[in-house]
């Protein structure tokens, strides 16, 4: 995992970490001695998990790698069971026919938390193509005690696990640092809680931490095929968030805030946030400002309400997609809210307020990984943090 360059944070306990301003999700060809193995191995292992079966001689080819680099590299994969041999392939051409190699998404499970909903924690068990086995899901109970319920969610999935475990991922709201410290997650009651450190000395398993609008962005490109290069996710549920994915790399932002889009300010003489201040995106176009303002409607009134709602956030998120000339905006949430209407006057507004040759390239729809997306994101660092690639 590459680190971009850090700046201190300081904790309301005192407590100073290094903050990375960034993940990067592919690894580049060019590192330092030390690390060019790690990096061949990982640039290796990146091909074989995104492609088809492939010869060791069209890896090297892909790669600019040295055959015999090649060659050690993947003997010591599948001495490891992460890839393994796959047939011969075909060719019109005399001579005996090279061997394919073939990584083997079955050969490690993850387990995954899902902290976004209010009070109840998802878990599950997935392979490696993000492809969830088992489920569970428990009540969190009282904030005090947030560990010790997400050690016993966890114990339960581990226990369910059939191949070895590569760790253990957490997408939850708030503020997270790249060391899995809990900074403040106000809808958990939480704060300054080094989770990932906890629940590692637990349950012996490498732990990831991350924000959730942020593991959204990292699972759409890992398995929903989003462009790496310039990606805008947005969550939309009880709150309202972003994440962002730049030439490869998980945007964080200064102090771990980027993507905190919920407490801008959309109506000065909007309804008292939360927060404390008035008129905050959130309070616009949460579900539960939504549902509430529809009631059981589904009338012209209905779709003016999501209307209005969706025009809104495309005001908000207009200078963000031009500003980062953006090529993807992926929402997620209840489409009974948030389709139709909403995002159909949310695309409006954005490519109305944005260069024609920006608006062009821009594609806006609703995630594919729908429901689970926190679930199948959250497992994504701890394959940059475990294997070095996603």
């Amino acid at each position: 995992m590459t680190q971009a360059t850090s700046a201190p944070l300081e904790s309301s306990s005192g407590r100073s970490r290094a903050v990375a301003a960034g993940l990067t999700l592919r690894q580049s060809r060019r590192r330092r001695p030390a690390e060019v193995r790690a990096h061949n191995r990982a640039v290796v292992l990146g091909l074989l998990f995104h492609g088809e079966p492939v010869s060791r001689a069209q890896l090297a080819r892909t790669t600019g790698l040295a055959p015999v680099t090649i060659s050690d590299l993947v003997s010591e994969l599948l001495a490891e069971g992460i890839v393994a041999e796959a047939g011969t392939a075909k060719q019109p051409r005399v001579g005996k026919p090279p061997t394919l190699v073939a990584f083997q998404h079955g050969s490690r499970q993850l387990v995954a938390l899902d902290l976004s909903e209010v009070k109840v924690a998802r878990g599950a068990v997935l392979d490696l193509s993000g492809r969830i086995l088992h489920r569970r899901s428990a009540s969190l109970g009282d904030p005090a005690h947030l560990a010790e319920h997400l050690e016993d969610l966890a114990r339960e999935l581990l226990a369910l696990t059939s191949a070895p475990v590569l760790g253990l991922g957490i997408g939850t709201p708030g503020l997270v640092d790249p060391a899995g410290y809990l900074v403040e997650a106000s809808n958990l009651a939480s704060h300054d809680l080094a989770l990932a450190e906890i629940l590692h000395q637990r349950l012996g398993v490498p732990v990831h931490v991350e924000n959730d609008a942020n593991v959204l962005a990292l699972g759409e490109v890992t398995f929903g095929h989003a462009p790496e290069h310039g990606l805008l996710t947005v969550a939309l549920g009880l709150g309202v968030g972003a994440g962002i994915v730049l030439h490869g790399t998980l945007i964080r932002g200064h102090r771990l805030a980027a993507g905190e889009i919920g407490h801008i300010t959309v109506d000065e003489e909007g309804p008292t946030c939360a927060c404390g201040r008035r008129g905050c995106l959130e309070g616009a176009v949460s579900s539960s400002t939504l549902r509430a303002r529809l009631g059981a409607d589904t009338g012209p009134s209905a779709q003016r309400i999501r209307a209005e709602a969706g025009a809104t956030l495309g005001r908000v998120l207009a200078p963000i997609v031009s500003a980062l000339n953006l090529q993807q905006l992926r929402l997620f949430g209840p489409t009974e809210i948030y389709g139709g209407a909403f995002i159909e006057a949310l695309e409006g507004t954005v490519r109305g307020r944005i260069l024609p040759a920006l608006a062009a390239d821009l594609d806006v729809h609703f995630s594919p990984l729908g429901e689970d997306a926190v679930l199948t994101g959250a497992v994504v660092p701890v394959l940059i943090g475990e294997l070095g690639f996603s």
